[in-house]
């Protein structure tokens, strides 16, 4: 079942009739046939980009502080929901990443990626892996 909030939230999902990724909640109950409740849909590409994050690679700059103002004014102004890893290498090789704060996730577009590469920031975007710990 698909309340009509829910259908003009996800109606260009639907409009299309593509296969489609929903979330929601099975009603049981011995009166009538079991029901799904849609609270949540994407299409198939939006469901497989959910897990990307991006990874940001800064030019190396004398002046960190105006290059990482500019970088933060960037990603605040496009909301979204893929995390952002920034990716800096040690004067010794060393690669290190660090994944932003998660209230700074940025919506995925063209104009962004290019904002970015204009300041001379590297973009690419990767799947995030599972976590796997061991305890030894």
């Amino acid at each position: 079942m698909l309340w009509p909030e829910v259908y003009r939230k996800h109606a260009a999902v639907l409009k299309d009739e593509l296969a489609a990724v929903i979330t929601g909640r099975l009603e049981l109950s011995e009166d009538n046939p079991p029901t799904i409740i849609v609270d949540q849909l994407q299409s198939i590409d939006a469901s497989e980009r959910q897990n990307e994050f991006m990874v940001l690679r800064p030019p190396r700059e004398e002046d960190v502080s105006t290059l990482y103002d500019s970088i933060l004014s960037l990603l605040s102004t496009n909301p979204g929901d893929c995390d952002v890893t920034i990716e800096t290498q040690t004067d010794s090789g060393l690669v290190v990443r660090i994944q932003a704060n998660t209230q700074l996730r940025v919506k995925r577009s063209n104009e962004l990626e290019e904002a970015l590469k204009k300041i001379g920031c590297r973009v690419s975007f990767e799947k995030e892996l599972p976590v796997s710990r061991s305890l030894r």
